[in-house]
């Protein structure tokens, strides 16, 4: 445009004119792919909104199915748990031999305890053995009898042999009870 016999004003509103005119065309170009990018995704947005709607029901029939399952699933864990509430609710009726030791070795004094050892020869009853020393005959007479305040009802066995000697005497003595 530099040779043409034009003058400047004009050539300027000329190319005004042009660059409009260029602006027009890419904008109605812009509008047209945006029309058809639009009518070409309809029908994906429709079948989206149809998959999203088929997704959500199925989501419920699910929930619904998990639901009866998890309500018969806790039924059982419940009646379960009930069969084993109702076991362990049967206290037995004999002590456990850990609180038997205890209270033996509560009440032992100065007698020296070699061994205890606690047997259930039938569900409602139960025998522990001691065996140990005691410094004299005085003192093993005086445990003795605190066993027999540890265990009313009970019997506390004491060989008369063991009361032989009168200093280190070497015992060994059977207390029996039953739980009723």
């Amino acid at each position: 445009m530099q040779h043409t016999l034009l003058p400047s004003k004009e050539r300027s509103i000329l190319r005004r004119e042009y660059r409009i005119r260029v602006f027009i065309v890419f904008c109605f170009l812009v509008s047209v792919s945006g029309l058809i990018g639009v009518g070409t995704l309809f029908p994906t947005f429709l079948f989206a909104v149809h998959e999203e709607e088929t997704q959500f029901e199925l989501l419920k029939s699910i929930k619904k199915d998990a639901e009866d399952i998890s309500v018969t699933t806790l039924e059982l864990d419940f009646q379960r748990d009930n069969h084993t509430i109702n076991a362990l609710s049967q206290v037995p009726k004999t002590p456990r031999p850990s609180v038997s030791i205890q209270s033996v070795v509560g009440v032992r004094g100065t007698v020296k305890l070699n061994s205890i050892s606690v047997n259930s020869p039938v569900p409602d009853a139960l025998e522990v053995i001691i065996q140990g020393v005691a410094p004299n005959r005085d003192t093993l007479l005086a445990f003795k009898a605190r066993l027999e305040e540890l265990v009313p009802g009970g019997a506390v066995e004491l060989p008369v042999s063991d009361l032989a000697k009168s200093k280190d005497l070497v015992f060994s003595m059977r207390i029996t009870q039953t739980f009723k």
